[in-house]
């Protein structure tokens, strides 16, 4: 948890508790019969910045998601890149691997002809 979101708790938890301690003065009569909407409208604004401060948390782990598909993505493409490099190097020994043996083909050839 971010510093932000402890204070916008701590803020937020600090409402919850000035609300519940204003209910209970109006349940106890100290409070005109009109704190009931003053209290509804501001448990609508604790709302409102409970909403506003998970949208912010929600993009910005959107936009973390977004980060880590695009690494996992290059990753992806930088595998791909070096086993088409080593198979490529795999090819070209295999081709000298093939000129050897032919050569060595040619050599044996030889050698069975003075020998016979």
């Amino acid at each position: 948890m971010s510093y932000n979101t402890l204070v916008i708790v701590s803020v937020l938890e600090g409402d919850a508790i000035l609300i519940h301690m204003e209910h209970m003065e109006s349940i106890n009569g100290s409070r005109p019969a009109s704190f009931e909407a003053t209290q509804r409208e501001r448990v609508t604004r604790v709302e409102e910045k409970i909403c506003a401060h998970m949208e912010a948390e929600l993009g910005e782990i959107r936009k973390e998601v977004e980060l880590i598909k695009k690494l996992k993505l290059t990753e992806h493409i930088t595998v791909k890149r070096n086993i088409e490099k080593a198979n490529e190097a795999l090819e070209k020994e295999n081709e000298i691997l093939r000129d050897m043996s032919a050569r060595l083909r040619k050599l044996n050839e030889t050698l069975m002809k003075e020998a016979a």
